[in-house]
C-alpha cells in the first residue's frame, strides 16, 4: 500500500478494515478496492469463510449500483481453502449484475478451486453474460478487462 494510503485514516470492524477515501477494504486477509470506474480488484490471501464471501459481494454491490454492472479482476495467487459454508454463500451473488470475471496468477491447485467456485456462481447468475477466463498476469487481466469494456459499451 502506498504511504498516502497509509496514512488515511481507516476504519475497523472486527475482521475488516476499510481505507476511507480510498475504496481499499481489507477482509480478514484479503483485500478489495473498486476503481473509479466498473472494476473491482480483489486480491485473495488465504482460505475464504462464507462471511468474507458475502462481504466481498458487498462491494461488488457498490460498484453495479455506480455503473449499472461490475467487472473483476482477481488475483487468486494466494488461494487457499473454500469450505462448503462459502461455496453456498456463492448463491448471495445471484443478484449482483457481474459482466465479466478475470482470475489471474493462479497456482495449479488455486486454479482447479476458482474453477469450482466459477462454476457454482455460474448457476446462480441470471444471464449468459458473464464469462469468467484465467489469464497468466495482471497485464493480461488488465487488457482482457479492457476489451470486455468495449465489447459491453458496443452493445448498449
Amino acid at each position: 500500500m502506498s504511504t498516502a494510503a497509509a496514512a488515511r485514516p481507516s476504519s475497523t470492524t472486527s475482521s475488516h478494515r476499510i481505507d476511507e477515501g480510498a475504496n481499499d477494504v481489507h477482509i480478514g486477509r484479503h483485500r478489495v478496492w473498486r476503481q473509479p470506474s466498473d472494476v473491482v480488484h480483489l486480491v485473495i490471501d488465504g482460505d475464504i469463510s462464507a462471511q468474507e464471501i458475502l462481504l466481498i459481494f458487498e462491494q461488488y454491490r457498490l460498484a453495479a449500483r455506480e455503473h449499472g454492472y461490475v467487472l473483476v479482476i482477481a488475483d487468486a495467487s494466494g488461494l487457499g481453502t473454500v469450505s462448503a459454508d462459502a461455496r453456498r454463500a456463492l448463491g448471495g451473488g445471484s443478484s449482483i449484475p457481474m459482466r465479466g470475471t478475470v482470475i489471474h496468477s493462479t497456482s495449479f491447485h488455486a486454479r482447479i478451486i476458482a474453477r469450482l467456485v466459477a462454476g457454482v456462481m455460474s448457476l446462480f447468475t441470471p444471464t449468459d453474460d458473464h464469462p469468467v477466463v484465467f489469464l497468466p498476469g495482471e497485464a493480461e487481466a488488465n487488457a482482457w478487462i479492457n476489451a470486455r469494456r468495449v465489447s459491453l459499451s458496443a452493445v448498449a
